[in-house]
């Protein structure tokens, strides 16, 4: 039997990796009891749910009041529910990751235990919280799971990143690729008038969001005239300028996260996603990278580690460039001299690595490191 446990997320957060990891565990119909809150819970289909159990928890704050409840749920979890032989963390913040990698070193947990740890990016935090986090998420990497528990890390390019800055336990850490579900092949969409750009998801500081404000003010004339249309499809987290032309899409929604039938018609409708990521992802995964693959979008980007990883690993799938000015520069070409073979190329490639990291690849590989190892 398999507990999967997630008291982290709120309601259609990291849904389309967390859809797949549980797909993953259901098929076959095995047993599987999902410890979450409802909204959590509610945000997977019905016909997933069906083949789960549910158990009620609500989802746990962060701050300290927040950590101290986790730790306990946490151990009661690890410690008591021993019927189940495996137990599979969706998310986990950094001191529970070291707290169970320290009763699995005393060889007290009985189940394998899985975590999936996506707030790696503390160890290179300089804010004293984060920066304490990430002392322990270091010693939880290295100390490692026992009983061939795994920490499963998202983004294959993290490894390159995480090998320079920690000693980890290889034989407990596991770097898997996102996955992209499967979705109708959308052909390449054809330059009439406008050519159309966006940034999607959560827009805030830490991506660099507001940037696209400075290339939105710098191609002013071109989406005056049409030509061009800058937008942003998602919540929108930093201060933002409305002078500027650039359509905020998420504006429009009192919802945590925008709906996902309309997050997805709103990229269907763009040319090309928007990237200013830099160092801060260096040891993050972006999601949205892999909705550019879903979708058979090419990529407008800054030149950073996660970007040029991709780019160097998928081939010509877009656009880098070195600096803000040339990507401004460079936006305006584009829409003045629009090479639909190129474009249509890219579309193309975007299309095979679909195929090559599509879910079902994904969900194989989830069976192979949890299920099929006894």
């Amino acid at each position: 039997m398999i507990l999967i446990v997630d008291t982290v997320r709120q309601a259609g957060e990291h849904l389309e990796l967390n859809k797949a990891v549980v797909e993953s565990l259901i098929e076959n119909d095995r047993k599987v009891v999902f410890l979450t809150s409802r909204d959590y819970w509610e945000s997977f289909s019905a016909s997933m749910r069906e083949r789960m159990e549910f158990q009620s928890t609500e989802r746990l704050s962060s701050g300290l009041v927040g950590t101290l409840r986790s730790l306990i749920l946490l151990v009661s979890i690890a410690l008591f529910r021993r019927k189940y032989n495996r137990i599979v963390f969706l998310s986990s913040i950094t001191y529970s990751s070291f707290l169970l990698s320290v009763l699995s070193y005393l060889g007290l947990i009985r189940p394998r235990v899985f975590v999936f740890l996506h707030e790696v990016s503390y160890i290179d935090s300089i804010k004293v919280s984060a920066k304490c986090a990430g002392y322990f998420l270091k010693s939880a990497l290295s100390i490692g799971l026992r009983n061939r528990g795994k920490f499963l890390i998202v983004g294959a390019y993290i490894k390159c990143e995480l090998e320079r800055r920690v000693n980890f336990n290889r034989s407990s850490t596991v770097f898997i690729e996102h996955p992209t579900s499967i979705s109708p092949y959308h052909e390449p969409k054809k330059a009439l008038k406008s050519i159309k750009f966006a940034a999607i998801g959560v827009q805030c500081d830490e991506k660099h969001s507001y940037k696209i404000e400075t290339v939105a003010d710098y191609n002013r004339e071109l989406v005056n005239a049409g030509a061009m249309s800058l937008s942003t499809i998602g919540r929108l987290d930093y201060i933002h300028d409305l002078k500027v032309p650039v359509n905020h899409v998420g504006l429009e929604y009192d919802t945590y996260l925008m709906p996902f039938d309309d997050f997805e018609l709103f990229i269907l409708d763009q040319h090309y996603l928007l990237f200013f990521l830099g160092k801060e992802y260096d040891l993050k995964t972006s999601g949205t990278i892999f909705d550019a693959v879903k979708y058979q979008k090419p990529i407008i980007a800054l030149s950073c580690n996660l970007i040029d990883f991709y780019f160097e690993k998928f081939g010509n799938i877009g656009h880098v460039y070195r600096c803000i000015d040339d990507m401004k520069s460079g936006i305006a070409s584009l829409c003045e001299n629009f090479d639909q073979e190129l474009y249509s190329l890219q579309v193309r490639n975007l299309t095979e690595i679909k195929k090559q990291t599509s879910g079902i690849q994904f969900r194989r590989e989830i069976q192979q490191l949890i299920v099929c190892k006894e």
